[in-house]
């Protein structure tokens, strides 16, 4: 609970009036401000002792914070107190954070965010987006974290409050550096700093100069990682009247020595670390035993050595901290093997390979998710343009019928009167019909600029795709991955197609079909291959609701062909056929003179088939294979009529 606290006031340094040392939160500061309750009179300096009081008992008992807090806003309550009202209702939150009452905390934080909109409090309402940013993102939920850090920088901006900028900018960090995006939390600390260096904000540039360290530290780029705990140390040290906690730092240089070779350098460092750090669980504190063990191995103590590199492993085991498990495992791992235990050596590095698997994944999830919801963001966008425009062309529809009906009534009035009428309402029909065709340009540009970040987004995936398939070692997994990316190729080159044309609704195929021969050719290195890919089509044009599914069609099919119909050296050929038949329907044929079926179900892992079935219940269509000798053809034939 403790060390949640401390981060808490890590995250949001709210309140400049209370002490920023939560060590200083001793029984015997409340006892005093305790004593002095009784001879205060009932106005705002009470309330804010009863806010101190609530303050200092969160790391003691978060119960009796409650009680003095609630006290506090009600009094603040009758006295009309806003300023009062606000900050003891974010201790009273707190006090529920720190119970674990998570929902609680935040329905609480949200009346006082209701307070500042009542009394125009801009400033406390930029700190409370920042302290709803930090309770969700210890509930786990970093896209609200983000949300409201986000509208607390916004805000912030608006009311040039420099100091709730880097705020939110540092929790920010935070955030990105949880989900492993360290470029982007290395942006987000210097943008920090410079607010910080701006408003000569010491403090403030000690803990920024010490996050911007720690993310070159995760990039590997230990060189600047030390130059910014350097001079975070310096600063820290030249600053001692700030009560800076300095054995984080000195913990961060303590690393970059190791990782830069620098034994002697980091175990002074290490040791200074762990003598110092009053927080006995926190990650830094179980990482510098971790180093500090792996350097006594290393110099043949692997008696004291081992014993701090298995404490920090339990510790570590303990704290959650899936990051620091993986590094602590990778420390243990290496100095079993010096100190010539074989069997804790595998033990750890299977546990160290499973964790980064797991981490490297989620990190690869959390990009693919915010890809997804750029995605959807665009598309919600694009419908609300459509279902304005639909809205504004039934509206200029009444307004011609009104204007109608209108000239028939003045017609019978009088002539002049309807003249003059009507040329007013030709005006401004005019005016509407340019409005509406400015704004069907703006949609057009709209959907073009949908289709080039639609490539763009594919062509990231592809890139996304191939490290992943780098990455691992499992033959499925390269397989599965490599099937995706030819399915990525195949869409994204349908969007390269839709980009280069005026025409956004459909395809035209004959020049699709050549760029996916062409890239079939390049990708599988057909000619290599003594491998022959013909195609014929006719000149169709489909909408992309269609042509999509098709493209996948194809590009199974006849990936399937080169993989598994050919013995290694053979010769051979794929043919592919696109063609508009009387019904009217739409048949593809897809041919090789390879193996044959019985060989190709054997080794094909079935997903053209899949693929086939999918799209043939979608469209009603018809699914014929048939083996030729040699090899086989399969033929798909979907109605052109079917809405």
């Amino acid at each position: 609970m403790a060390n949640r606290l401390i981060s808490l006031c890590i995250l949001t340094f709210l309140l400049a009036a209370i002490p920023a040392n939560f060590s200083h939160a001793t029984p015997k500061i409340i006892d005093s401000l305790n004593a002095t309750l009784p001879y205060l009179a009932s106005d705002t300096h009470k309330v804010w002792v009863l806010r101190d009081i609530a303050y200092y008992y969160q790391s003691e008992n978060p119960d009796s914070a409650l009680h003095f807090a609630r006290r506090g806003n009600t009094l603040a309550r009758n006295l009309n107190f806003y300023p009062g009202r606000i900050w003891n209702l974010y201790q009273e939150g707190l006090a529920y954070e720190l119970l674990n009452q998570v929902d609680t905390a935040v329905k609480i934080y949200h009346r006082a965010l209701e307070l500042t909109r009542e009394s125009h409090d801009d400033q406390s309402r930029a700190k409370l987006y920042n302290v709803l940013g930090v309770a969700h993102y210890f509930d786990g939920d970093y896209t609200e974290a983000i949300h409201y850090y986000s509208m607390g920088f916004l805000l912030a901006d608006s009311i040039s409050y420099e100091e709730g900028k880097a705020h939110a900018l540092n929790n920010l960090g935070v955030i990105y550096r949880k989900q492993r995006r360290f470029d982007k939390a290395l942006e987000t600390y210097k943008r920090s700093l410079d607010l910080k260096m701006s408003e000569r904000d010491t403090a403030g540039m000690i803990i920024s100069y010490y996050n911007i360290g720690l993310s070159h530290s995760y990039l590997n780029d230990y060189e600047k990682s030390l130059e910014y705990f350097k001079i975070a140390n310096e600063m820290a040290r030249a600053n001692i009247d700030l009560g800076w906690d300095r054995s984080h730092i000195k913990i961060g240089l303590g690393v970059a020595y190791f990782n830069l070779g620098d034994f002697e350098a980091a175990k002074i460092q290490l040791r200074d670390g762990i003598r110092e750090s009053s927080v006995k669980t926190s990650s830094e504190y179980i990482s510098a035993r971790a180093y500090l063990g792996a350097i006594l191995t290393a110099e043949g103590d692997f008696k004291e050595g081992m014993q701090l590199v298995e404490n920090a492993w339990q510790m570590a085991a303990q704290s959650g901290h899936r990051v620091l498990l993986r590094d602590v495992l990778k420390q243990r791992a290496l100095s079993a093997e010096r100190a010539g235990k074989p069997e804790v050596a595998t033990e750890s590095w299977k546990l160290f390979t499973e964790l980064n698997e797991e981490i490297n994944s989620e990190a690869q999830n959390w990009a693919m998710e915010e890809m997804k919801a750029k995605f959807e963001l665009r598309d919600k966008e694009i419908t609300i343009a459509l279902q304005n425009l639909k809205l504004e062309r039934e509206k200029a529809r009444i307004n011609r019928y009104m204007i109608s009906g209108l000239s028939l009534l003045l017609l019978f009035a009088l002539s002049v009167v309807f003249l003059y009428s009507f040329w007013r309402k030709r005006e401004q029909l005019k005016l509407a019909v340019h409005q509406k065709e400015e704004a069907l340009s703006r949609n057009e540009l709209l959907l073009r600029e949908m289709h080039h970040r639609t490539k763009n987004n594919l062509q990231l995936l592809d890139s996304l795709l191939s490290l992943q398939a780098r990455k691992t070692g499992n033959k499925s997994v390269k397989e599965a991955i490599q099937a995706s990316k030819e399915s990525v190729g195949a869409i994204g080159l349908l969007h390269h197609r839709l980009y280069e044309t005026d025409n956004y609704s459909t395809v035209a195929m004959k020049p699709y079909l050549s760029d996916l021969a062409k890239y079939f050719s390049e990708a599988f290195g057909l000619k290599d291959r003594n491998i022959v890919l013909r195609w014929e089509c006719d000149d169709l044009q489909l909408e992309t609701d269609r042509s999509i599914p098709l493209g996948l069609i194809i590009n199974e099919l006849v990936t399937n062909s080169i993989k598994h119909a050919f013995v290694a050296s053979e010769e051979g050929a794929v043919e592919i056929s696109l063609k508009k038949t009387s019904a009217p329907s739409l048949l593809l044929r897809v041919r090789d003179n390879g193996t044959g079926r019985k060989v190709q179900s054997n080794e094909s892992s079935g997903t053209g088939t899949e693929l086939l079935k999918i799209f043939s219940h979608r469209f009603n269509a018809r699914i014929k294979i048939q083996e030729v000798k040699p090899g086989i053809r399969i033929e798909f034939e979907m109605p052109l009529n079917q809405e």
